[in-house]
């Protein structure tokens, strides 16, 4: 998954894992932007098995610190991503709530068909 321009910059654990979760992270973006929830999901899932492996940071070296600033940079576009498709939603569903209301306005059956229209003749 990781990028060979990444793969030889190190090949410690950590390293490995922090290019794993770059490309997931990236990956699960672009499945995000087609709209394919079910790879977003699967991605973070693969995600989630390497960040144990990718520690706390406290050690890393220049070439995995330097790595681990692409993941947070990922990570970042990511959450980014599905924040701003949740405000989305829920904007949308506003709109259906609206369209709710203004329906059931219409649908009143206490009124007869021609009670408000005025006759002059």
């Amino acid at each position: 998954m990781s990028s060979p321009a990444d793969r030889g910059a190190t090949e410690s654990p950590v390293a490995f894992a922090l290019q794993e979760l770059i490309a997931c992270w990236d990956q699960a973006y672009a499945a995000l932007v087609q709209g394919d929830l079910d790879q977003v999901t699967a991605l973070l899932d693969v995600a989630d098995e390497h960040l144990v492996a990718a520690g706390s940071g406290r050690t890393d070296s220049p070439d995995e610190a330097r790595l681990r600033g692409i993941a947070l940079g990922s990570r970042g576009r990511l959450e980014h991503g599905m924040s701003a498709g949740l405000t989305g939603l829920a904007e949308e569903l506003a709109r259906v709530r609206h369209g709710q209301k203004t329906l059931r306005g219409y649908g009143r059956t206490d009124v007869g068909v021609g009670d408000h229209v005025a006759r002059t003749v």
